[in-house]
């Protein structure tokens, strides 16, 4: 089963085992990219996220944050950089990532 195919049934199944309305984007052990945030008035936690621009690291775990108005809001913990830095990361802050770094790093060696 290829990476790919591993994650497709792994998104699958976690969506499958959560209620409609309470269903994360992303999984423990999925590989996203941290989007830098573009808000006026930046904060402390929000200027740390922006340090990992551009940086991909591996969702360790999440949350979610369930209003009386019904809306859902996701939280995620995102391990970073060479050392495994874990930030907590909003989920509108990340995008998926479809290769991991290795596998990147194969392609290109294997280009050459």
């Amino acid at each position: 089963m290829s990476p790919i195919d591993k994650f497709v049934f792994s998104y699958y199944h976690a969506q499958m085992m959560q209620p409609n309305e309470i269903r994360p984007r992303y999984i423990k052990g999925q590989q996203v990219a941290i989007k830098p945030v573009d808000e006026k008035g930046v904060t402390k936690r929000e200027y740390d996220v922006n340090a990992y621009a551009g940086t991909i690291g591996e969702i360790a775990d999440y949350y979610y944050i369930s209003l009386r108005t019904g809306q859902v809001f996701f939280i995620y913990h995102v391990k970073v950089g060479k050392e495994q830095k874990e930030i907590v990361v909003y989920e509108d802050e990340l995008e998926p990532v479809l290769f991991s770094q290795e596998e990147s790093q194969l392609s290109k060696h294997s280009k050459h």
